[in-house]
């Protein structure tokens, strides 16, 4: 039968290997959380520059619009200054 003191040695024991798993758990999820923020800042830049091209290219959409609506406005303005009287 045990003593008292190799009880508590045994408890402890058994506390310092739950304490030491205890930490290795904890220092597996900051791991997987410092990951996780990675892929997510990750994402989130992915997600930046696609939304800076596309507002690139709607500008650039846009100026060939205005580009094109500039040189039709003869169109609608009742002058005579299409492309082909040269005056554009």
């Amino acid at each position: 039968m045990p003593t008292p003191l190799e009880k508590t040695e045994a408890l402890l024991e058994k506390a310092r290997t739950d304490f030491e798993n205890i930490q290795a758990k904890k220092a597996d999820i900051l791991e997987k959380e410092k990951q996780a923020v990675a892929r997510l800042e990750k994402i989130e830049n992915t997600r930046i520059l696609q939304l800076v091209n596309m507002n690139k290219i709607d500008s650039d959409m846009l100026k060939a619009i205005l580009w094109m609506l500039d040189g039709a406005r003869y169109l609608w303005q009742g002058e005579e200054k299409s492309p082909d009287s040269g005056n554009c």
